[in-house]
């Protein structure tokens, strides 16, 4: 977690980096030693127009990511995040992942809120690769 939390800084700090973070050496990306405060689910807001029962439209659902489901085994609930652009439409124009964290970090006073993502890869882009 902590290189990936190195990774993620390198973006966040080099929006304009010359070189990827997929590219770059551990290196050059900042130093990470703190804790992260992890928490287990998280509330998203989103606009649903076909769903009439919202107040105008917005929604909210509770996306869990927690190692213990209610005295049981795990929860990492599914998510769908809109592309960038949204010239396609329908489930094309989605992402689709499984969240397994949530976390924050404090790195040069600024706080940031995080999810550890698994994203999935369609199987029609799979096979023209």
């Amino acid at each position: 977690l902590q290189e990936m939390i190195q990774c993620f800084l390198y973006d966040q700090l080099n929006p304009d980096a010359e070189i990827p973070r997929d590219h770059a050496d551990l290196q050059i990306c900042p130093d990470f030693h703190r804790k992260v405060q992890v928490f287990h689910s998280a509330t998203a807001t989103f606009c649903a127009p076909s769903d009439k029962s919202g107040v105008k439209c917005m929604c909210h659902e509770i996306i869990h990511a927690t190692p213990y489901w209610q005295g049981g085994h795990a929860h990492y609930d599914c998510v769908f995040v809109a592309k960038g652009g949204m010239d396609t439409e329908g489930f094309c124009s989605l992402l689709v992942g499984r969240v397994h964290l949530f976390f924050s970090c404090i790195h040069a006073g600024h706080l940031y809120s995080c999810a550890l993502v698994n994203w999935f890869v369609p199987i029609a882009e799979s096979q023209m690769s």
